[in-house]
This record gives C-alpha cells, structure tokens and sequence, in this order.
C-alpha cells in the first residue's frame, strides 16, 4: 500500500534489507544494441543502463524540449511528482536515484 508522499511499505522493507546486508556494487552498463553508449574504448560495446543516466536524462531532454523546463523541475510548489517503482530496482529509486535527483537540485544547471 503507498501513501501519499511517500515509499509503499514494500519499498521499506526492501530497502531496510538491502541496506542490513550492506550495499552492495550495481551495474551501470549493459550489452545491448541500444541506448547511450559508454564514452569510453574499453567499454565500446556497452550501453549505459537506463536507470544509471535516466535522473539526468529526465532533465535534460525537458531543458532540449521547452526553455520553461525549470517550472517542470524546480516548481514543487505547482507540480506534482508521480513515480512509479519496480520491485526489481528497489535499491536504485531509495538509494541511488534519490541521491542524483537530490545533488541534481544542488547544481546550476
């Protein structure tokens, strides 16, 4: 069940265990044909996984799209965030991805 403002209690508890066994290394790439490629020789075949840039992402493409992005990003005041997790990425919404999206609103960008 999810409340308002905050993780369903299926996000809770995963995270409480995930971070009990500490954390742990998680992939950024991934070997398919498709998506942002890694900059980098060594790395030529790999695609960064969309979890890894999509905090960044989301944002940037916005700022490409409309020079009004700001009221879609830093206006918490008259938009509302909706986000959806998956039970298989539990550790990127409560930990990684919060932790871009927060030093994200920290930068100018």
């Amino acid at each position: 069940m999810s409340v308002a403002g905050a993780w369903s209690q299926n996000a809770i508890q995963a995270t409480y265990a995930w971070l009990k066994e500490g954390l742990k290394p998680r992939c950024i790439t991934r070997d398919l044909k498709w998506g942002v490629p890694v900059p980098h020789e060594k790395y030529k075949d790999k695609v960064f996984y969309v979890w890894f840039d999509a905090p960044i992402g989301y944002i940037s493409i916005t700022a490409c799209y409309t020079m009004d992005w700001e009221k879609w990003w830093k206006n918490p005041e008259n938009v509302e965030l909706y986000q959806f997790m998956g039970k298989d990425n539990v550790p990127f919404h409560t930990g990684y991805g919060g932790a871009v999206e927060d030093w994200i609103s920290k930068i100018s960008l």
